[in-house]
């Protein structure tokens, strides 16, 4: 018997979908892209490109699935790491467990990796509390170009994961920069998940695994928006806070995060700890009055904007939002 073919399409789809380890995103994904008129090569380039997968690995699915076009952009990235160039070079390298400010200049990438290597001997041993959940954790190395008569300018940038794998990629020209995709941690795709849903997300290596509360989910298969899926999460000061899903808000430093959370979200179906007892709580209200979770994130973005405009106002007391206490807001709503 003849196997039946799959569409052109669906083939590229089912290729980027592999990089999707939730089942749930990934079968909910399929039904979005097969059943929409979203276009698969547009979608499939952001999944593959924003995947933390190595850059390499990337390349190879690019073709496989024709995206030639980025798989050359995404093989000019790693080729430009040994790259001779013809004006002065320097590249620095910023370690995630030392302060963004702080960088090393060395004189090439293979000077950056071995300075890495000598200094992470004793990584996995390592339980000293690494800086790398408040400034993002990658280690990234920059090349700067200085042109005869002119001032330097950043030329490309690389991240890497443990393994010293690079990730992701940021191309500049005179100072222009260029992002290979969309901005990694913001991916705009719809997601299955319901309010009142306790999702477990994992944005490793550049971040710890944190269950969040999904408030709402006004995505359609026909509008889809980032803003609307929104959550409610406890955040690094142990108090309530709430964000947009889509955009890893439930992190410390979203903007420094780069894996997004829809690659590995799923319901967390295990025994919240002791610490996270309250999201079982407020889940379960959720389940039972639809419309609280828009009261919920209102009433928390607002207790935010107090602090934040008595900031601009001047306030003497200086203050700064840590987030909600949790008696507030079950005295707030009953919980």
């Amino acid at each position: 018997m003849k196997k039946p073919t799959i569409d052109t399409g669906e083939s590229v789809i089912l290729k980027a979908l592999e990089l999707i380890e939730s089942d749930e995103m990934r079968t909910h994904l399929f039904k979005w892209l097969t059943s929409t008129d979203a276009n698969p090569n547009e979608i499939c380039k952001d999944i593959i490109l924003n995947a933390p997968v190595p850059l390499e690995k990337k390349v190879q699915m690019l073709n496989e699935v024709n995206l030639h076009k980025y798989a050359r952009e995404a093989t000019d990235a790693l080729n430009e790491r040994y790259k001779k160039n013809h004006y002065e070079t320097i590249y620095r390298l910023f370690m995630y467990d030392q302060p963004k400010e702080t960088c090393k200049i060395v004189n090439s990438y293979a000077d950056a990796i071995d300075y890495i290597n000598r200094t992470r001997l004793n990584l996995a041993t390592d339980n000293r509390e690494f800086a790398n959940h408040k400034y993002g954790r990658t280690d990234i190395i920059e090349k700067w170009i200085a042109p005869k008569g002119r001032s330097e300018y950043l030329h490309l940038s690389w991240f890497l994961d443990d393994d010293r794998n690079v990730l992701y990629f940021n191309f500049s020209s005179n100072n222009s920069i260029w992002l290979p995709s969309t901005t990694p941690g913001r991916l705009n795709f719809t997601v299955p998940f319901k309010p009142g849903d306790i999702v477990a997300t994992d944005c490793r290596p550049f971040a710890s695994e944190k269950n969040v509360v999904i408030l709402e989910n006004d995505d359609t298969f026909a509008s889809v928006d980032g803003n609307n899926v929104t959550c409610l999460f406890i955040n690094g000061n142990k108090q309530i806070d709430v964000g947009y899903f889509k955009f890893n808000e439930f992190l410390a430093i979203p903007a420094n995060t780069y894996v997004s959370s829809l690659y590995r979200a799923r319901v967390f179906r295990e025994t919240l700890s002791k610490d996270e007892a309250i999201l079982g709580v407020i889940s379960d209200a959720i389940k039972k009055n639809a419309k609280l979770g828009n009261a919920l994130f209102m009433f928390l973005v607002s207790q935010r904007n107090l602090v934040i405009t008595a900031q601009y106002e001047g306030d003497p007391g200086n203050r700064a939002y840590f987030g909600t206490d949790w008696e507030l807001l079950q005295s707030k709503f009953e919980l």
